[in-house]
């Protein structure tokens, strides 16, 4: 019987050790687990010495041109990275999208977003879309932009009213299905019934508003932080301000809400305008890593929010309202939640014509 019990009280002391043994063997792989805090990289020595491509979708000297440029410099000297930012036009930015879309998520391709554009052709399933704006990793807002509809000064359209009641359709010029200046007068003429057309291959917001003062169109629906608009703002007239709130730009212009009498109107406003809250965004492939997702947003910020870059863009008289990479995300999300049905489907119509 004594020799059982001792034979019982090894087997148990036999049983601890070997728990001891698995304890330590565990304890020493988590330890060089290179997903641990200790082996996580450090993003800002990858970045030092690096050469960042910025992708703009508009030619150089346009307002979205003008924000990554003005920036650069400042980014260059708190990462110590050169920043190329080169100009990759054509079809109303998709092709900058998609390229942003399919870089290597390595922190060293960023652009610049014409978020209502591409939100809208994304919402509309327009052919040749690569690229998923849920999936990119958003680094943060430059400006919000409310847009707005405008005639010549000399136009026979005096109000929007005049528009409302015109017997004939009102011909505005855009760069293409994906931009704003396609997508602003499909939502008015759709939400207001109002009696707008659209006529596309302009290059840029630069050929558009000079189409309007050659009176080649009738129209134009475009940033108000515009640079064509703000140096040509003696010769035209706001008659429609796509926001929900005034704008210092056209203080006098009504608002597109003003004239949205009914629920369907509101419904589908309410799935359009919101998109302006985050028009000019800069973000970066998906798949970027949480370490470099961080240190991005950070340094957009300080870039942002530093006095050399507010007075540069006071000097270019352009605006600036930031919104860090996390809020922009959410907003994000939230387009693309719950749009509103009926706008997707003419959206889908218009950008699968034949």
């Amino acid at each position: 019987m004594v020799f059982k019990g001792r034979k019982i009280h090894s087997n148990l002391y036999l049983l601890l050790l070997l728990l001891l043994i698995v304890m330590a063997m565990t304890g020493c792989t988590a330890t060089s687990d290179p997903n641990t805090s200790q082996a996580k990289e450090d993003p800002a020595a990858f970045f030092e010495g690096k050469t960042i491509r910025f992708l703009v979708p508009f030619k150089a000297g346009s307002s979205f041109d003008m924000y990554p440029r003005m920036m650069a410099p400042i980014l260059e000297k708190e990462m110590g990275v050169t920043i190329q930012v080169e100009n990759l036009t054509g079809a109303g930015g998709m092709l900058m999208y998609n390229e942003l879309a399919e870089a290597k998520p390595d922190g060293l391709t960023l652009g610049i977003m014409a978020v209502l554009g591409a939100g809208m052709a994304q919402l509309g399933e327009a052919p040749g879309i690569e690229y998923d704006m849920k999936e990119l990793t958003w680094i943060g807002r430059y400006v919000d932009e409310p847009q707005v509809i405008a005639v010549k000064k000399d136009s026979p359209w005096k109000t929007f009213d005049d528009i409302l009641a015109s017997d004939k359709k009102i011909i505005f010029g855009s760069t293409g299905y994906t931009a704003s200046t396609y997508t602003n007068p499909l939502v008015v003429s759709m939400a207001l019934d109002a009696p707008l057309d659209m006529i596309t291959g302009y290059e840029g917001s630069d050929d558009v508003i000079k189409g309007v003062l050659r009176n080649d169109t009738d129209a134009l629906a475009i940033s108000t932080g515009s640079s064509r608009i703000t140096s040509n703002i003696d010769e035209i007239r706001g008659l429609l301000l796509l926001a929900s709130e005034p704008n210092s730009v056209f203080p006098d212009t009504p608002l597109v809400y003003d004239y949205a009498k009914t629920d369907r109107a509101k419904n589908i406003l309410d799935t359009y305008i919101p998109v302006l809250d985050i028009y000019r965004s800069a973000a970066a492939p998906p798949g970027l890593s949480p370490e470099k997702t961080k240190y991005l947003r950070e340094m957009f910020a300080k870039a942002s929010n530093s006095e050399d870059y507010k007075n540069k863009t006071e000097k270019a008289k352009m605006a600036v309202n930031f919104l860090s990479g996390e809020e922009v995300s959410k907003k994000v999300e939230k387009i693309f939640s719950n749009p509103n049905q009926e706008l997707v489907e003419v959206l889908k119509e218009n950008y699968n014509k034949k």
